[in-house]
């Protein structure tokens, strides 16, 4: 009888082992599904604040888009409207920066004057109307003292208005022709302003040479003396004495 009862003193033994083991199983299962199910929820967070930050991102983008098209067209619209009321004309004559200039509409031909530098010392503007409106393509010519303008040159007179000065300037234009071939067949020719037409009566002057020296004298506000035709391209020693002759400076 003893071994009976040692028999079942070893099988509670056994069942105590038994479910000591099953308990541990099945806390460890309980601790790995926790620990797996806290795992797929913080890297379902992190997917889903991506998501977030790409649809934000991309709704920034859209918006950016959007915004930034109409200031484009509005920008390329300002310039047009701008270049509109620009107008150019040309400063040439006794001012310190002779040139080209872009101007608005609503200004007078002293703006454009200071514009260019403003005028030389040996300007002479006492009959020169400044206070002007300027047209587009306006030439706007600045005499050196004891200079005389070329009728196509002379600005409206003050209190004259363009069209009474497209008329003047008809009448002058065939008074100062008749004057030039008087000039250009017996006396000597003024040779700071003298037109293309005198200077090519000159001997050895042609249209290239009568050129160069209207750009020399308008880059220059004139010439000085006589000599200073030297510094003309085309002109020596020999050329200049055979033209004295036949020059004066005014």
């Amino acid at each position: 009888m003893d071994w009976i009862g040692a028999v079942r003193e070893a099988r509670q033994e056994h069942r105590k082992w038994l479910l000591s083991g099953l308990s541990v199983l099945l806390i460890a299962s309980i601790i790995g599904t926790l620990v797996v199910t806290r795992m797929m929820s913080n890297s379902g967070h992190r997917e889903s604040g991506s998501l977030s930050m790409s649809r934000t991102a991309a709704t920034s983008s859209v918006l950016e888009t959007a915004t930034s098209s109409p200031m484009t067209t509005g920008g390329s619209s300002k310039v047009s409207t701008n270049a509109s009321k620009l107008m150019t004309v040309e400063v040439k004559g006794a001012v310190n920066h002779p040139g080209v200039y872009q101007l608005s509409r609503k200004l007078h031909v002293v703006n454009a004057i200071n514009r260019a530098g403003g005028l030389r010392n040996d300007a002479e503007s006492r009959e020169l109307n400044q206070a002007l409106q300027l047209r587009d393509q306006m030439v706007i010519y600045v005499p050196g003292k004891g200079e005389q303008v070329p009728a196509e040159l002379k600005l409206p007179a003050i209190g004259q208005t363009n069209a009474d000065h497209v008329a003047d300037s008809d009448v002058e234009s065939g008074q100062e022709r008749s004057e030039q071939a008087s000039e250009g067949s017996g006396g000597t020719i003024p040779l700071n302003n003298a037109t293309k037409q005198q200077l090519t009566s000159l001997t050895g002057v042609g249209d290239k040479k009568a050129q160069k020296i209207i750009d020399y004298r308008t880059a220059h506000g004139g010439f000085k003396t006589l000599d200073e035709l030297k510094q003309v391209p085309g002109f020596g020693d020999k050329t200049l004495q055979n033209l004295k002759p036949h020059l004066r400076l005014s």
